[in-house]
């Protein structure tokens, strides 16, 4: 029976890595990105992080809620705008 040693993490590491790139190593090509005229990238992503840029530039820090939405929305605990 084998005793797992600290020597062992860069193996596991090495493996993690080249089955990410295996999986998603498509995507360091140039041209290549997951989107498509129907997805919500453009709409909430991008828009989300247009707001953190221009209130950070503004020298006003991270925003806390995004008035730009119709009812107000949540900024900084928003996935989309971390």
């Amino acid at each position: 029976m084998r005793v797992h040693r600290i020597q062992d993490w860069p193996i596991a590491l090495l493996l993690i890595i080249s089955l990410a790139l295996i999986g998603y190593g498509f995507l360091l090509w140039p041209g290549k990105i997951p989107y498509t005229p129907y997805s919500d990238i453009v709409a909430y992503h991008l828009a989300a992080k247009e707001i953190l840029h221009r209130s950070v530039e503004a020298g006003q820090g991270v925003p806390f809620w995004r008035a730009d939405q119709v009812a107000g929305g949540p900024a900084l605990t928003n996935p989309n705008a971390l």
